[in-house]
């Protein structure tokens, strides 16, 4: 499942807005390779990793007169670069899931 900016949780919460709220558990350095369509050097970078489990709506696709759609429980890893170099696009990624990751590293491998 892909997270989308207006993804919310049963509270009526961004997802994006929730897990960036919640508490850090690691970091983690990184070497990311060069881009040479944007003219990128190979550089090193710090992650900042949080993780959590929210319930979200399930989305109404197929038949808007369908009843309430019962709520699927997700985890949802974040990954944001510490402090990216000026002029460079920092990495941040929002990976969603039905595993749980148990340990930071676990968390990392999901956001790729």
């Amino acid at each position: 499942m892909r997270i989308v900016r207006n993804r919310m949780t049963v509270e009526n919460r961004r997802i994006p807005d929730k897990i960036r709220e919640t508490p850090r558990k690691g970091r983690i350095k990184a070497l990311i390779p060069r881009d040479t369509r944007r003219n990128e050097k190979e550089r090193e970078v710090v992650l900042l990793a949080r993780y959590a489990r929210y319930e979200i709506k399930k989305p109404r696709i197929r038949n808007k007169n369908e009843g309430p759609l019962p709520s699927l429980s997700v985890k949802v890893t974040y990954v944001k670069e510490e402090r990216p170099p000026q002029g460079i696009e920092g990495i941040e990624r929002f990976p969603m899931t039905n595993e749980e990751p148990e340990r930071f590293e676990a968390a990392y491998k999901m956001a790729g």
